[in-house]
């Protein structure tokens, strides 16, 4: 016996090795040499087996590739892409210095109906306006509560006593008087009451007093927070002085009749340092386009991604001290163009905490994500995948929340940055549907040497990954760009089941028959183009892509009707 011929009559076997990438054995048959080299296997029914191929799990299909974002967690596949972090600054600007007015009293006289003084005088209660008009806040500002003020511009309260008329060998004191400022002054020179009390002292001549003012606080006040109408603040209020005038040695030849005492306030500019109320500064968050880069089996057309809980990830970490609420629309790309889009905007605000990192879970269930993450559920967020995108923006609407009270330091930029990614489970919905082409071609020699016009393969098949597989062949010939090849039926019956609801192996039968519709063309035969559609159903719905699964083709036999002819002589 010598070997004359290689002979692959598998071709079925080389469809099903080629979906999942693996390779088929062809199969040797030693002739005797004196036999002619044209056989007849005859009858008008001819079978035989031509073996079965191990089992191919899925790692040996799906592999972890930064290239198409596949990723591998626990054994179970997913897609994950994630975008370059991006920073940007949020500020409310500077304000210019507040400037007062000095605040004039009414003159306290010492001459009462041409009489001068001795002993103690009971001065009553002398007020005076002590207004606050600002007009130049930012106008992100729409009401304070407070104001603090820049421990390096210190700013101070000058309470000034004038005594006119009077000769220096008078005394003149002031004794248990207090002046009263309004309460959202804030310094600790004044008491509870915030009255700046005076004891006892000299006040001939000129004297003055300092009050450190720290803040002004207008909750302590009985409108509590101030409304902001076109960036003014406009805060009037009364301060008052009393107390007791003890006076000795006032010499009426020599003191005028116009003798009288003057108080004067006046206060230092103060410069805002941080501002507590209702703030919106403009937030122009910008988040990378996230790359979507899939296997090609993925890239068709007419692939519909039917993804159970795809999830958008954002990791906000705010230095502000301000809460921020996002929405917008996600919008999926292709070459370009927009393919779908999806509205953010859930039921509940979608909330960056102030001062501290944020991460926002946006998926289809609203249950996805870590713990500790904040969930929101966006019912159609398949819908941005479902048509495969290669790229994913999110144009964001961020804002400061509203109606709330919080702190700033004007002028300073703080620092907010997003780091975003997508991450979709190959755990599928009941309308997936994937759609793989292969071709299998260059078996035209093979072919030149059978005298066939019909011909048929049957597989069994063993499957453990959730998935259907719907196959459909198409013929070509040896001039590949003239489409299908005309006089050739080719027909695919049966479907590869998927494994069951518990996770079991199914087995399926499938057949693939070639026939001729006009004589002699199967020699023009080359290849086959198949087109496999992958889809989920109701049942098997949900159930993870894992590494473990598997596809093993079994009892692989070729099958001629009209028996078959093989003529070795020809290459």
């Amino acid at each position: 016996m010598s070997k004359i011929k290689r002979f692959s009559a598998s071709i079925i076997s080389m469809f099903f090795l080629s979906f999942f990438f693996f390779s088929c054995v062809d199969r040797e048959y030693d002739l005797e040499n004196k036999l002619d080299a044209t056989i007849a296997l005859g009858g008008t029914n001819f079978t035989f087996p031509l073996g079965s191929v191990d089992s191919v799990r899925l790692n040996t299909i799906i592999k972890k590739d930064d290239k198409t974002a596949v990723s591998l967690k626990d054994g179970e596949y997913s897609i994950l892409r994630k975008s370059q972090m991006e920073s940007f600054n949020v500020m409310v600007p500077s304000a210019p210095p507040i400037n007062f007015s000095e605040i004039k009293m009414n003159d306290f006289s010492l001459c009462k109906n041409g009489v001068f003084p001795s002993g103690d005088l009971t001065v009553a209660p002398m007020n005076a306006s002590f207004d606050l008009l600002y007009k130049t806040l930012p106008q992100e500002i729409r009401s304070v509560k407070s104001f603090a003020f820049s421990p390096s511009s210190p700013v101070k309260i000058t309470v000034k006593f004038t005594t006119t008329g009077v000769t220096p060998l008078a005394t003149l004191k002031l004794k248990n008087a207090k002046i009263v400022f309004p309460k959202y002054i804030i310094s600790a020179d004044l008491n509870s009451k915030n009255e700046l009390l005076i004891a006892s002292e000299r006040v001939n001549a000129t004297y003055t007093k300092e009050i450190n003012v720290t803040a002004f606080d207008f909750s302590k006040e009985t409108e509590g927070i101030i409304p902001i109408t076109y960036q003014t603040i406009n805060v009037k209020k009364q301060v008052s002085f009393s107390g007791i005038l003890s006076c000795t040695n006032i010499n009426s030849t020599t003191t005028s009749s116009t003798a009288k005492i003057g108080v004067s306030i006046s206060m230092s500019p103060a410069t805002i340092y941080v501002l507590e109320g209702n703030i919106t500064p403009s937030i122009k968050m910008y988040i990378q386009p996230l790359p979507f880069d899939v296997p090609s089996c993925l890239q068709d057309d007419d692939v519909i991604m039917d993804a159970q809980d795809p999830l958008i990830r954002l990791k906000v970490k705010n230095e502000l001290g301000l809460p921020i609420e996002i929405k917008g629309i996600l919008q999926g790309y292709r070459a370009g163009r927009v393919l779908n889009q999806v509205s953010v905007k859930p039921p509940s605000p979608i909330l960056v905490d102030a001062n501290g990192q944020t991460t926002i879970c946006l998926s289809r269930t609203g249950q996805a994500g870590e713990d500790g993450t904040k969930k929101y559920r966006i019912s159609d967020l398949n819908n941005l995948i479902v048509r495969i995108p290669d790229q994913i923006r999110f144009s964001v609407d961020a804002n400061a929340v509203a109606q709330s009270i919080y702190k700033v330091e004007l002028g300073k930029k703080y620092k907010v940055s997003v780091d975003s990614e997508i991450e979709v489970p190959l755990k599928f919905g009941p309308g997936l549907s994937v759609i793989y082409n292969d071709t299998i071609d260059h078996f035209n020699k093979q072919l030149k040497g059978i005298i066939a016009n019909c011909m048929s393969f049957t597989v069994k098949v063993d499957n453990s990954i959730p998935l259907v597989l719907k196959l459909e062949a198409f013929p070509i010939g040896v001039d590949k760009e003239a489409g299908y090849l005309k006089g050739i039926f080719v027909r695919v019956t049966g479907d590869i089941n998927s494994c069951n609801i518990k996770g079991v192996t199914q087995e399926s039968r499938v057949t693939v028959e070639i026939a001729e519709t006009i004589p002699g063309t199967l020699k023009q035969l080359d290849g086959l183009i198949f087109r496999i559609t992958a889809i989920s159903t109701e049942t098997i719905n949900g159930m993870p892509l894992r590494e473990s699964q598997f596809v093993r083709i079994k009892d692989i036999r070729a099958r001629v009707t009209g028996g078959l002819n093989i003529d070795l002589n020809k290459n």
